[in-house]
């Protein structure tokens, strides 16, 4: 028999039935409460813990600086990175171009908080706000704050380490923090992820595709890119302890820090993801721009420089009409006889100046180079040319000649050194790291060895180097022709080539 029949009516029983029945249907009813308001509290609690690590461990705070400060955007394009991987000056000033601005503090700072919620832990996050809120975890906040401060002065920290080298223990400390937080390698996926959208670039600069940098990257670079994290992590806390950097260590060292600095890192990576989404749509536009052979490049002027625009041309100026008509003019006999024996084979015989050259005429000899410049301004009026007879326009020509024979012998004497030779006589014997900087080994025709980096002069038109990588050196040759313009031209050295 069942007890509760035993002392309840069934009548009764029914009328509790409905009564619980009711209670239950309605949610304004304290027993339908009952569960959501738990709910409810638990996912405060969730918000509250979450808001409390990004609170304590400097996250929020670090958003309020960074905001407040104008971030280089080599912060995160990493112009040294790119240079060992072979890319030219003008390459990293156009991929600054398209990430320029792309960081936004408060966008940035919000993925990292929306990924400690979705990556919620309890157990360790309330051990890891217990660590930061100790004497060693405030500490190691302000230190990490200041290093956004202070991060001007890391180069002359770098200086400094020779003459006051820091102990061994200290060394072994920060190698074992950075191995505690894979550091080198959380970078490389970042860098990974940017390369791929820059992909489209590579083969106007003579790059290798992205997975190609990319496998280079974690191969060539790891041992050099991970001695710069170690010196990094040296200027972060410079002003910590040995005891703190231990304590510091041994967290980051336990799950909990392992999961606090993979939370972390996932949150840096969903903030550049916005960075690299909004790059990428940047990007494609102006490259849909560049492949379509459309003369309207307002939209690339209003982004890159003008040192980038020979890139996409042999013109000096690609965002002005490649072809400038003269002005509609009509052709008679008489026209037809001027132009007889006149803008024909007399003009190839025309040297070109490397622009290197001239710039230094410009200080050498100021008049010479204002005879340059006048003549250029004449041969590039052939209206004006036409108007000249015949003995007239023969003797102009004559007097240009030697004018540019002129500042080429003048300005050659005071430049020229042994690696202004034919690229035959030139060998790329290997490459050598200068600090964080890659440099090449080259040699001339005499066995001499002559170390080269980005922006030494190279070839017989003093062709400066770009960029410097593994396998070869890019030169880009800038001369100027008669008539003015600068012509481009991209040279290679590469390495063991004859």
């Amino acid at each position: 028999m069942n007890p509760i029949k035993k002392y309840i009516p069934m009548k009764s029983l029914s009328l509790i039935a409905l009564l619980v029945a009711a209670l239950l249907a309605f949610p304004g009813s304290a027993w339908s409460a009952q569960a959501p308001t738990s709910a409810k509290r638990a996912a405060q609690s969730k918000k509250a813990l979450a808001l409390e690590l990004y609170r304590t461990s400097g996250l929020q705070t670090e958003r309020r600086i960074l905001s407040k400060m104008k971030v280089p955007t080599a912060t995160f394009t990493d112009p040294d990175l790119l240079r060992s991987l072979g890319f030219s000056n003008d390459h990293i000033d156009m991929v600054n171009s398209v990430y320029r601005g792309t960081f936004q503090a408060n966008e940035f700072f919000r993925a990292k908080l929306k990924r400690i919620k979705k990556d919620f832990h309890r157990r360790h996050i309330r051990k890891a706000i217990g660590f930061f809120r100790t004497s060693t975890g405030k500490r190691i906040v302000r230190q990490e704050h200041n290093y956004w401060k202070y991060i001007g002065k890391f180069e002359k920290f770098i200086e400094q380490i020779p003459g006051t080298p820091p102990s061994r223990e200290r060394i072994l400390l920060v190698d074992r923090l950075e191995k505690a937080r894979s550091a080198v390698n959380f970078d490389f996926e970042n860098k990974a992820s940017m390369l791929r959208v820059l992909d489209p670039l590579n083969e106007k600069f003579h790059t290798p595709d992205a997975e190609s940098l990319i496998a280079r990257m974690r191969t060539e670079l790891r041992s050099q890119r991970r001695s710069m994290q170690l010196l990094e992590e040296l200027f972060r806390y410079k002003n910590l302890s040995d005891k703190d950097l231990k304590k510091a260590v041994r967290f980051y060292e336990s799950k909990t820090g392992k999961w606090f600095s993979t939370v972390d890192q996932k949150g840096h990576a969903d903030g550049l993801a916005l960075m690299n989404r909004q790059a990428t749509r940047r990007l494609n536009n102006l490259m849909n721009v560049m492949d379509s052979g459309e003369k309207d490049f307002a939209m690339i002027k209003t982004v890159f420089s003008p040192g980038l625009r020979y890139l996409f041309s042999n013109k000096r100026d690609p965002f002005e009409p490649l072809v400038v008509l003269p002005e509609p003019i009509l052709i008679d006999d008489t026209a037809a006889v001027a132009d007889a024996g006149r803008f024909g084979e007399e003009l190839e015989q025309f040297e070109s100046i490397p622009l290197e050259l001239y710039r230094r005429v410009r200080n050498i000899d100021p008049a010479l180079y204002n005879d340059l410049e006048f003549y250029a301004a004449l041969f590039k009026d052939r209206k004006e040319l036409r108007s000249l007879s015949e003995a007239d326009y023969r003797e102009e020509l004559a007097n240009y000649q030697g004018l540019i024979a002129k500042a080429n012998q003048v300005a050659d004497e005071q430049a020229r050194t042994p690696l202004q030779a034919k690229f035959d006589n030139l060998k790329m014997a290997g490459v050598i790291w200068d600090r964080s900087q890659i440099a090449a080994l080259v040699e001339t025709a005499d066995g001499h060895g002559h170390i080269i980096r980005v922006g030494s002069l190279l070839g017989p038109n003093y062709g400066s180097v770009e960029s410097i990588d593994q396998e070869k050196i890019v030169i880009v040759e800038r001369v100027r022709d008669f008539e003015g313009n600068i012509i481009s031209r991209t040279q290679l050295l590469e390495i063991g080539q004859p």
